[in-house]
């Protein structure tokens, strides 16, 4: 039955994420026809000032909201309105710190005015109940409000964004997205569990929420502080039109993430549950899921590199064609991303959260040095290097740690498929083939190697077979 009900959570996970994420690409898709490079990448830095503000406005408070939901004596009602207020606050005071930056750092008034309404994003979003579903196992509705929210975006852009000049219309097209789904949210929790008796919280109870949830937060934090700051780096460092086409290389390699969120949903409770009940058999789970992601990874990162040029211009035309080059870099940004999510999760259902935060912190420290001596040509590029360098120094240090806690094969599962996937990429597009010819040998060649190297065979199919079905 718990197999049953992980594989109901996958399908909501990965059908509510894709559809999420598909609209929103078509919107940005539309977006970057519509209004060009320099238009696209105007509201790329809008929306990175955006996502800072959003971390003060949430601090943790969504994943300590999650927790909480998870508890079966919890009254969902009350822990909404606890939540939803400690966020409204911590929102305010974001839109105040945050506008009054943007006020003093932005001359340019087109930037400004578009910069300042996405900021009133925050209202809707600190109202948002997704935590709340997902504590609950109500992984459909979480999909549903995510789904709601992205289709309301798309018509909004569609309706009201024609020319360049009404480039405006995309921040309260943000705005009203969010507000459907915050609205959706709200209806079904009023629908589902009718209000409680409880008191209205108190700026004290709101107080110990903020700091409770603080420490939860701080390796989301940190991942979102890198993962925003590129889009501010090239503004400052180039164009806007520069930004655009970095924005674009992003925005498809976001897409892929997709994979990401499956493995937390489908692998991160096998693991935590594993962790606490049989430690024993931990090794050799982990040993199985490590190889079996490296191995997707790779052929999903080869495929892409692969059709990476006919990608970027059916998505967003000529005008982006030098984004191709970023999105191939890019590539090895999610090849780590999805790795990292193996090792990292592990040690977070371990109970090793400090451990965890550590490395991510020393992949920040890394990235930001890099980019205080960086060079002033290639700016794009030396910014995805710094990208990798976060990545790869977090995911190392988590291995250490790792390998003190479970007899982890890091050079069968880890080393040997990612040598297998570099030898193949030199080989492969070395070439200078099509892209047709491309993905043949990507098929036919690369994947075999690839399960050869990482030693994926019969029994790991059918481990996944019981998992999955």
């Amino acid at each position: 039955m718990a197999l049953k009900l992980h594989s109901k959570n996958m399908i909501f996970a990965f059908g509510g994420d894709l559809a999420g994420r598909t609209l929103g690409f078509f919107a940005a898709a539309y977006l970057a026809r519509v209004l060009g490079k320099e238009g696209f990448g105007a509201i790329s830095i809008a929306l990175a000032v955006l996502g800072y503000a959003l971390l003060i406005g949430s601090s943790g408070l969504a994943l300590l909201g999650v927790r909480r939901a998870a508890h079966p004596r919890i009254q969902p009602s009350a822990l909404a309105r606890e939540i939803s207020l400690a966020r409204l606050a911590l929102s305010f005071f974001a839109l105040l710190v945050v506008g009054a930056v943007v006020w003093m750092i932005y001359s340019d008034p087109a930037i400004r005015q578009l910069t300042l309404t996405y900021l009133l994003y925050l209202f809707p979003a600190a109202m948002m109940l997704e935590w709340l579903f997902q504590g609950r196992q109500r992984i459909e509705i979480a999909a549903g409000g995510r789904i709601i929210g992205a289709a309301v975006y798309l018509m909004w852009v569609i309706a009201f964004v024609r020319t360049p000049d009404q480039i405006i219309h995309t921040a309260w097209g943000w705005t009203a997205g969010g507000s459907a789904s915050a609205l959706f949210f709200w209806w079904i929790l009023v629908r589902q569990f009718p209000g409680d008796d409880q008191p209205f919280p108190t700026p004290g109870t709101l107080w110990r929420l903020i700091k409770d949830a603080l420490p939860l937060g701080t390796a989301s934090i940190i991942s979102q502080v890198v993962l925003q700051f590129p889009f501010l780096y090239l503004g400052w460092k180039t164009s806007q039109g520069q930004v655009g086409l970095f924005s674009a290389a992003f925005k498809l390699t976001g897409l892929l993430l997709i994979f990401d969120r499956v493995f937390y949903t489908v692998f991160y409770p096998v693991i935590s549950k594993t962790a606490s009940e049989a430690p024993e058999r931990l090794g050799p789970i982990i040993n199985r899921v490590l190889k079996a992601v490296v191995v997707l990874a790779w052929t999903i990162g080869l495929l892409a590199i692969a059709g990476a040029d006919t990608a970027i211009h059916i998505v967003f035309g000529t005008e982006f064609t030098g984004a191709a080059p970023l999105f191939r870099a890019l590539i090895f940004y999610f090849l780590l991303t999805l790795t990292k999510s193996v090792i990292g999760f592990t040690l977070v259902g371990m109970g090793k959260d400090r451990l965890f935060t550590r490395a991510i912190v020393s992949g920040m420290i890394v990235f930001f040095l890099l980019l205080a001596a960086a060079p002033d040509h290639s700016p794009s590029l030396y910014i995805i290097f710094a990208l990798l360098a976060y990545q790869l120094t977090a995911l190392m240090l988590m291995i250490h740690q790792l390998r003190r806690e479970i007899s982890l094969r890091w050079i069968r599962g880890l080393a040997a498929p990612y040598l297998t996937g570099l030898l193949a990429t030199w080989l492969l597009f070395g070439l200078q083939l099509s892209w047709f010819f491309n993905i043949l040998g990507v098929i036919f060649i690369a994947v075999p190697a690839l399960m050869l190297a990482a030693g994926l065979g019969r029994d790991d199919w059918k481990y996944f077979k019981k998992v999955f079905l």
